[in-house]
């Protein structure tokens, strides 16, 4: 994408880009709030491009006019109709390198952010997902009967893969050895976002590429030793030199428990944090030494944090996340707020059995509808799902129905995947949870915001 930039740009004299804006998909609206309509019955957003070229060489880059247009369709024909190239009050761009973006951005929290830690440098190894190159035949809701590893396919979907290198287009080993046992766990993202971010979730499988239905990325929390390792346990897949910095940043030090040391013991809802009673409230004691899975609950945390995503978005949109470093007086309360997320996210909270959704009417849950618009209605903030004629799902919390992990909405997507089949009961305290684990995550964020 900038390379392409940095071409035009070196290419032409001129570009005049007027965004008639208009994209469904990203729910535009104008900056008043009103409505804003596509100029074609189209759900991407369109725009018009001019590029000039003089008969004279300049070894100097293009200069970069915008414009922005808003409104319903009618007012964008009008307002076409009525102007030309001259008559429109164009903004000239200030871009810069490396990535000469052709839109308006706001940098004015570029120094703050840069102060932080970048994710994928904190992370010593770390991949792109793997790539089968034939899901049909290795990757399956059933078990192979060898090379069967369980595979996070999408949030909250998960499948099994017949990992067998010969056969795999990308099998990742090197970095997805790491997540063989189940024990580990890891970070997935995404870079290079054409809209909002919100591609951060978990898992202790193995990764699928298209995770968020394009490139996705994962971070693997601790490495395995092989055979010509000096130790037999695994370590944090940190960058100590960054670790360091950290350490200097909380006053404390990094410790050195094992992986199952850790998974067992720090942060997270399974062992609650030290507490002590203060008047009426309660006050998290600080712990001399933080751990690996510690540090992973923060980054967790803060990367889920409404007000971060809204305040740093352009930074998000361009490459791997960076955290700001610790604070002594929020790092605890994150670090339990990022141990829940986590627990949600890996279905592992057994607060998640607590029924949520209902079943109406008589008959077999068979998903004969195809789950678009027509299929479903809202109500007191609830949604009813009809499946077929004679059965529904009721009681939806539209704020799960509706929740976003990258491009998907996972309370949509797991039961648009299984149009045609039956649904037993395993199935739905399955859904149940992961309807669950949505109103809780949204809770939790604002929670993280507070703390922030």
């Amino acid at each position: 994408h900038r390379q392409m930039r940095k071409s035009l740009l070196e290419c032409f004299d001129k570009i005049y880009i007027l965004d008639l804006h208009g994209n469904a998909k990203k729910k535009e609206v104008s900056p008043d709030g009103s409505k804003d309509e596509n100029v074609f019955d189209i759900m991407q957003g369109v725009s018009i491009n001019i590029f000039v070229k003089k008969k004279s060489k300049s070894k100097k880059l293009a200069d970069v006019y915008h414009y922005d247009l808003y409104g319903k369709r009618d007012f964008k024909y009008s307002f076409l109709d009525e102007n030309n190239l001259k008559t429109i009050k164009w903004d000239k761009l200030d871009y810069s390198e490396p990535n000469y973006f052709f839109v308006k951005k706001d940098f004015t929290d570029i120094k703050e952010y840069e102060k932080a830690f970048k994710v994928d440098e904190l992370f010593v190894i770390s991949s792109s997902g793997i790539t089968s190159g034939n899901d049909k035949e290795l990757v399956s809701d059933k078990e192979f009967e060898y090379n069967n590893y369980k595979y996070a396919y999408k949030p909250f979907i998960d499948k099994n893969i017949n990992y067998d290198i010969s056969r795999l287009d990308r099998a990742r080993y090197e970095v997805a050895k790491n997540l063989f046992s189940e024990k580990n766990i890891s970070l997935i993202l995404r870079k290079n976002l054409p809209n909002e971010w919100g591609h951060i979730f978990i898992s202790k499988y193995l990764i699928d590429k298209n995770f968020y239905g394009f490139q996705s990325y994962f971070f693997p929390l601790y490495l395995y030793p092989d055979e010509n390792s000096l130790t037999s346990e695994p370590v944090p897949n940190f960058n100590m030199d960054i670790i360091k910095d950290i350490e200097k940043s909380l006053n404390l030090n990094f410790g050195n428990w094992t992986l199952v040391q850790s998974l067992e013991k720090a942060g997270g809802t399974e062992v609650p944090l030290p507490k002590e009673k203060a008047g009426e409230s309660e006050v998290l004691l600080p712990k001399k030494e933080f751990q690996a899975l510690d540090l992973f609950d923060y980054i967790y945390a803060v990367l889920h944090s409404p007000s971060y995503r809204e305040k740093y978005k352009e930074f998000l949109k361009i490459d791997f996340p960076r955290v700001p470093y610790p604070k002594p007086e929020t790092f605890w309360q994150l670090v339990s707020l990022g141990g829940k997320l986590r627990s949600l996210h890996l279905l592992e909270d057994t607060s998640l059995d607590e029924r949520i959704i209902d079943i109406k009417g008589e008959g077999e849950l068979l998903i004969k509808n195809s789950l678009n618009k027509k299929d479903f209605s809202v109500e007191d903030e609830k949604v009813e799902l009809r499946l077929n004629d004679e059965v529904s799902v009721v009681n939806i919390p539209l704020v799960a129905w509706e929740f976003y992990i990258g491009g998907y909405q996972p309370a949509q997507k797991w039961l648009k995947d299984r149009v045609g089949r039956v649904l037993n009961r395993a199935d739905m305290k399955h859904y149940n949870r992961i309807i669950n684990a949505l109103c809780k995550t949204d809770l939790i964020m604002k929670k993280i915001d507070e703390v922030l």
